[in-house]
């Protein structure tokens, strides 16, 4: 027997949301590699407080913890850029 199905809504306690993240957060970021090394897509996962960052080029994956938001934002907009150009 399989498991019920869970209704889709945003967890309201933000503790709670936190932990579920965190809990959820490596099953997500394999899903996140897959994407990106099967259709050769960048991929970008953060939390709502941009403290856990993930890169995937499909090439190589990157963990990396960014303390502002600000320096989040400037690292997306260079990759945006880059492949842009490229």
């Amino acid at each position: 027997m399989g498991r019920g199905k869970i209704e889709m809504k945003k967890i309201e306690n933000v503790n709670s949301r936190h932990v579920t993240f965190s809990k959820s957060s490596n099953g997500l970021i394999k899903k996140a590699n897959e994407l990106s090394f099967l259709c050769e897509v960048d991929v970008i996962v953060f939390s709502s407080t941009v403290k856990v960052y993930y890169f995937s080029s499909g090439r190589e994956e990157t963990r990396v913890v960014f303390p502002l938001r600000a320096t989040f934002y400037v690292v997306s907009a260079y990759f945006y850029l880059l492949k842009r150009f490229e």
